[in-house]
């Protein structure tokens, strides 16, 4: 008798629940394939995992200047959390640009974060690969998980 209820609560626009979109739905802009990991400011879009193939919004949505980092020519990242500023370092694998040889991200700040801020930065802290595609940059922080980022338009 549960199973009906819970199937009827599901929508058929690609969100199972608040704020969790399929990858699918997210348009792609070959424009993205073209720009450069290093250079370009990134805004993360959500949380993704390439197994249930769904993407979690990172929360709040309507904040301009939350979730966004830049790698620089000279190793480091800067960037912002929800209310933290971030910094961290980066070297390329040598004969393979989509790992990283080294990687580190930590806050600047220490104000406490909100929403999803913890969460982006323990995944930032995991990352170890990254691909830029179509539909943006996808940063991976485990075998299958990932952060997704598009440019920002600032």
């Amino acid at each position: 008798m549960i199973l009906p209820m819970l199937g009827a609560c599901q929508k058929d626009d690609g969100m199972d629940q608040e704020g969790v979109i399929n990858l699918k739905d997210i348009p792609e802009n070959p424009i993205f394939a073209d720009l450069p990991l290093v250079g370009t400011t990134w805004k993360l879009i959500g949380f993704g995992d390439e197994r249930s193939g769904k993407v979690k919004l990172a929360e709040p949505k309507d904040c301009e200047n939350c979730y966004k980092i830049n790698f620089l020519e000279n190793g480091e990242i800067w960037g912002r959390s929800h209310v933290n500023q971030t910094k961290g370092s980066f070297l390329l694998e040598e004969n393979n640009n989509y790992n990283f040889k080294q990687f580190s991200f930590g806050r600047m700040s220490y104000a406490g974060e909100l929403l999803d801020g913890d969460r982006f930065i323990d995944a930032m802290k995991e990352a170890n690969r990254y691909d830029v595609t179509s539909r943006g940059l996808f940063l991976y922080y485990s075998s299958r998980e990932y952060l997704l980022f598009q440019p920002s338009m600032e």
